[in-house]
């Protein structure tokens, strides 16, 4: 355990990477990146070989976590393009071109290495024994494969973790608090007027399931309640927060983005959605529920069950 009250001299990457690799299920990668690192001062030709197969070692164990079928003959671009495939940080599936250039220059890095191995890495002969892999060199080789494999961990998690949240008919699985859902009912049952939605001009009373800025349940009730169940009026409403009932992980307020978005993701490849769903479907639900009630979400259908039919699937 390190001693909080001594500084760490070591550099802000080697340090993520500790982070990021403490799981034994990494423990192959992180054996890559010290042979890496230990080859930077009298073996540089052998510490870009090892960067080189920490990228390998790192797309396999991806590839394995999430079960998905690759060939070991296959080479390094092709196995990272199938994880980015399906971590959803491939190019091709971004049309933003901010986040559509960062995926390519990833890509592009993870060939580069690898071309700098057969470059420089002693995993062949040299014409030229005498040449000397630059110190510099080295260093960018492992330092980029130990970026690319933090982030690649990261997204791992991350889609593992938004992997346990499905039923196994492949919808998303959103959980909210009895308690909060009964009060937002409550409000929509009682306000003076129902906000409309897709034109309706007589609006039914209804919960709005929306993605945005995480997923939550909010009344379509008018005026607003806050979180202290008072009625927010317009003229005083800026900064007040109304009354929600986020999904269980899918918090902006307590939950990081890399945790909830993946779940956002699932619904409709990230589009932000808004779904009205009358009272009296969660009427008939609540009282059953002991401490949670359950949505089931694709993009084409949604079933509200409570905790315990949840359970029995």
């Amino acid at each position: 355990m390190t001693d909080q009250s001594v500084p760490d001299s070591r550099a802000p990457l080697s340090r993520l990477i500790d982070q990021r690799l403490a799981h034994s299920r990494y423990d192959a990668i992180y054996s890559d990146w010290q042979k890496a690192i230990g080859r930077l001062e009298d073996d540089r030709d052998g510490a870009v070989t090892a960067a080189r197969a920490m990228l390998e070692t790192m797309c396999k164990t991806a590839l394995d976590e999430l079960e998905i079928q690759y060939d070991d003959t296959w080479d390094l671009p092709k196995l990272y393009y199938l994880v980015a495939s399906n971590l959803g940080i491939a190019p091709t599936q971004h049309t933003d071109t901010l986040f559509k250039s960062v995926f390519g220059a990833s890509q592009t890095i993870v060939t580069r290495v690898g071309e700098m191995r057969n470059k420089l890495g002693d995993a062949h002969g040299k014409a030229n024994l005498n040449r000397e892999v630059p110190r510099h060199h080295a260093e960018l080789a492992v330092n980029l494969s130990g970026a690319i494999c933090c982030f690649l961990v990261a997204c791992l998690e991350s889609t593992v973790a938004a992997k346990k949240l499905r039923a196994p008919d492949g919808s998303v699985v959103l959980k909210f608090d009895v308690a909060t859902v009964w009060r937002l009912v409550d409000h929509a049952r009682n306000a003076p007027i129902s906000l409309p939605w897709d034109g309706r001009k007589s609006p039914k009373r209804a919960l709005w399931l929306v993605g945005d800025a995480g997923i939550y349940l909010m009344s379509n009730g008018s005026p607003a309640m806050d979180q202290n169940g008072a009625l927010i009026k317009k003229k005083k409403n800026i900064g007040v927060q109304r009354l929600v009932a986020p999904a269980l992980g899918c918090d902006p307020a307590h939950n990081a983005f890399e945790d909830w978005w993946p779940v956002h993701n699932a619904v409709d490849d990230g589009s932000d959605f808004s779904i009205p769903i009358a009272i009296k479907q969660f009427e008939v639900v609540l009282p059953l529920c002991r401490s949670q009630i359950v949505i089931l979400l694709s993009p084409k259908k949604y079933t509200i069950l409570s905790d315990a039919e949840y359970l029995k699937l």
